[in-house]
């Protein structure tokens, strides 16, 4: 399986996963809906706060500039709003990212097992707006690939890319998810972002962080 399928079947069995849940949850139980504002570093945005289930989905209005007159509207799901991540400390490097040529996730493999997959999640929540598969149109439109911190078998077994901030340069900017003593984001380099978080904790948290980074709401 190349590294193109083997992202496609990740996304696939995620999104699936996601549209059952939300699905169930839709019909069974009863929903509310509550609209609240966050003011970011990229201006002030609008939330939905949608609560079923027992669990909240926080749904980000953005809209991204398509050419001089049309603005394309997104309606992007989170598990988690900006006031839950409000202890995770962030660098600057917003721009680092949206300006790159291509983009490189990279990660140890392993602890895709270690942390019952909530990595990946993590990895494709920056994915979904960075990349060009998930979002249709995509939002930064940036080609966008899974990679490892290492070879070894598991690897080898999903035919990954070898990548840390020591391969950073113009042409590839790394992220660079990590367990660490800290939930953190910061740059490991001119072109190399990492995006480190506490073992035992949610890595989706730092994805999402990191992602309303991206976008400005962080």
């Amino acid at each position: 399986m190349d590294k193109k399928q083997e992202k496609s079947v990740i996304v696939f069995l995620v999104i699936l996963i996601l549209i059952i849940s939300f699905s169930i949850g839709y019909v069974v139980f009863s929903r509310t809906t509550t609209i609240y504002q966050h003011n970011g570093p990229g201006g002030t945005f609008n939330f939905t706060l949608d609560k079923h289930t027992g669990d909240e989905i926080h749904i980000l209005e953005v809209y991204k500039q398509v050419d001089t007159v049309f603005w394309q509207r997104y309606l992007i799901p989170f598990n988690y709003g900006p006031a839950d991540l409000e202890g995770i400390s962030i660098e600057d490097s917003r721009y680092l990212i949206t300006d790159s040529e291509k983009i490189y996730i990279t990660r140890d493999v392993y602890l895709d097992l270690k942390t019952n997959n909530e990595l990946i999640v993590a990895m494709l929540t920056v994915d979904r707006v960075v990349g060009q598969d998930m979002l249709d149109p995509p939002v930064y439109n940036i080609p966008t690939l899974l990679a490892s911190i290492e070879d070894n078998d598991r690897t080898q077994e999903l035919d990954l890319p070898i990548l840390t901030c020591e391969n950073a340069n113009e042409a590839r900017t790394v992220i660079w998810f990590k367990e660490g003593s800290e939930n953190r984001i910061y740059k490991g380099n001119d072109y190399c972002v990492i995006a480190e978080y506490v073992e035992g904790e949610d890595p989706v948290k730092i994805g999402t962080a990191l992602t309303y980074h991206i976008i400005g709401v962080m």
